[in-house]
């Protein structure tokens, strides 16, 4: 089931809490455009930004990340300082992130894209930061030729097996969370022009803002 203003004329663009304040979570598979498109809904709507894989991942340490609860109270830090004016959040991280998004996020944007879609970006953005003609996810964590074509922690390994499961995990929430008029989803779908009308959507509502 997917969500835009066309293609289900009574389901909102975004809900938000009932007093305009929007706290987003953008979710899918690695390579689908996330961070892409929670910075383009920062902007459009004045939010701040939390990245989950900068808070994550150490700056300068080369692929060493946080511990949980350095995770989590940095996360819990930056959604309280921001409760108020909202937030779009890029990242799934669903271990770290489920109390978060239960108590506190409005909308949720499912970006569920075409794998042979998704995983042709993910080569090309993963081979331009290979190439240094990108930045890293974080400061100091540069993608490696190794890590990326022979480990067990390559990027491609992840996005071919873990296809399937992001989609067994989201489903059933987003399907409980309509069900019972909780949390408004909007899952987008297709090769591009569902995601290009539903942004025009948000636009529109940016300029009534």
């Amino acid at each position: 089931m997917s969500f835009s203003s066309q293609d289900q004329p009574n389901h909102p663009v975004l809900k938000g809490d009932g007093t305009g304040v929007y706290r987003i979570r953008v979710i899918g598979n690695c390579g689908s455009g996330k961070s892409t498109l929670a910075a383009e809904l920062s902007e459009l709507l004045h939010l701040p930004l939390i990245k989950l894989d900068q808070i994550h991942w150490k700056p300068n340490c080369s692929w060493e990340n946080f511990t949980d609860e350095e995770f989590e109270a940095e996360l819990w830090r930056q959604v309280k300082e921001h409760k108020k004016t909202g937030w779009v959040m890029d990242g799934n991280y669903r271990k770290h992130t489920r109390k978060v998004t239960e108590e506190l996020v409005t909308d949720l944007v499912w970006l569920d894209l075409p794998f042979p879609l998704y995983f042709f970006r993910l080569f090309i953005r993963t081979m331009r930061r290979l190439l240094y003609l990108d930045p890293p996810t974080q400061v100091g964590c540069r993608e490696e030729w190794v890590m990326t074509f022979a480990s067990k922690d390559s990027i491609f390994l992840e996005a071919i097996t873990k296809h399937d499961a992001v989609r067994k995990h989201w489903k059933p929430l987003m399907e409980e969370d309509l069900a019972n008029n909780k949390r408004n989803w909007i899952k987008i779908s297709g090769w591009g022009s569902q995601l290009r009308r539903w942004m025009e959507s948000v636009k529109e509502l940016a300029r009534g803002r």
